[in-house]
């Protein structure tokens, strides 16, 4: 089948998409890669903005050898798979979009300031309490615990330039004629 590119959420890297490539690459080639300010990219220029976040994510796909793939965006990846849906439709299949949004938040630009005042390790409930239910924290499987070693090594300089790109958001209304398959998922 055609390919599938992962993007995760602020704050965690490629690795949360572990379990779900193990299932899709049995029929396809699954990409999954960090973008700016994350895991192996934290080195890379803060981002500034969505815009630049697409066009590195156009730059993973080519360089890859890719034209096209279906783009799973969760949070922040979903930003950026919209971002990325508006400024380069040619390559998208179909898109996935899990708990995001299509416009900011005042919090984006609050949480931005907030891991630059008090530092990373002050984000660890309010993010984890935001991604998992009062019983999966109380487990305390790997997810949960993957997810908070992930905040807790956050660079506060990148993550707050993440959360200060996410806040610059601008694809309200602008998939409102998207024709290709796209599935949108949410909950609480």
């Amino acid at each position: 089948g055609a390919p599938v590119l992962l993007i995760h959420a602020l704050g965690l890297t490629w690795h949360m998409w572990e379990p779900v490539i193990r299932q899709l690459a049995h029929r396809r080639r699954v990409l999954a890669y960090d973008p700016r300010a994350h895991g192996a990219s934290c080195d890379a220029p803060a981002p500034t903005d969505m815009t630049v976040l697409s066009d590195d994510l156009h730059e993973v796909l080519e360089a890859e050898g890719l034209d096209r793939a279906h783009v799973v965006g969760l949070s922040y990846g979903g930003g950026i798979a919209q971002t990325f849906a508006t400024r380069h439709p040619e390559a998208v299949l179909s898109l996935t979009l899990a708990a995001t949004t299509d416009q900011p938040f005042d919090s984006f630009a609050q949480r931005a300031a907030a891991v630059e005042s008090e530092g990373a390790a002050a984000q660890v409930a309010t993010s984890l309490t935001r991604w998992f239910t009062p019983e999966a924290l109380a487990e305390n499987r790997w997810g949960v615990r993957y997810a908070r070693e992930c905040v807790l090594r956050g660079d506060p300089v990148q993550v707050a330039a993440a959360w200060r790109s996410f806040s610059r958001l601008d694809v309200a209304g602008r998939l409102q004629h998207w024709q290709r398959p796209t599935l949108v998922l949410c909950g609480e």
